[in-house]
């Protein structure tokens, strides 16, 4: 019962890459994503996300290319406005998350002239790993 602007999630990695959900970030009203659907109701919220990305499809006209859609009008907007929004956007790290010169997708403050830093989240050990992985391939 939360208006959907309240609901939070950062993947990181990359579009038909590995995709690295921050489970242990997500959260809902301002509540831990866990603690309101359930561990079974996150890991089917991620089974659809995962299925949506294998195949390369969404809901609506577009398919698959209405998140990235929207994630690029969010970005444009966040430039243009000057919002320094934090955006989860494809930034070469150079240290962030220990990763040292690899493009992948992380959460960034974006405003005019583009990404103003990048925000390191807390990240459990497997997350971290799984970050990693996608930085590398």
């Amino acid at each position: 019962d939360v208006d959907v602007r309240d609901v939070h999630a950062h993947v990181l990695g990359a579009h038909g890459g590995v995709l690295v959900p921050l489970t242990s970030a997500a959260t809902i009203g301002g509540r831990s994503a866990i603690d309101v659907v359930g561990s079974e109701g996150l890991d089917a919220a991620l089974a659809q996300v995962t299925a949506a990305e294998d195949l390369d499809v969404g809901h609506g006209p577009g398919g698959g290319l209405l998140a990235p859609a929207a994630g690029v009008v969010a970005i444009v907007a966040a430039i243009l406005d000057d919002t320094r929004r934090l955006l989860t956007c494809s930034v070469l790290c150079r240290g962030e998350f220990g990763l040292e010169d690899a493009v992948t997708a992380v959460p960034a403050i974006v405003g005019a002239g583009g990404v103003n830093g990048v925000v390191e989240l807390a990240m459990e050990e497997n997350e971290t790993a799984a970050l990693h992985a996608a930085a590398l391939r």
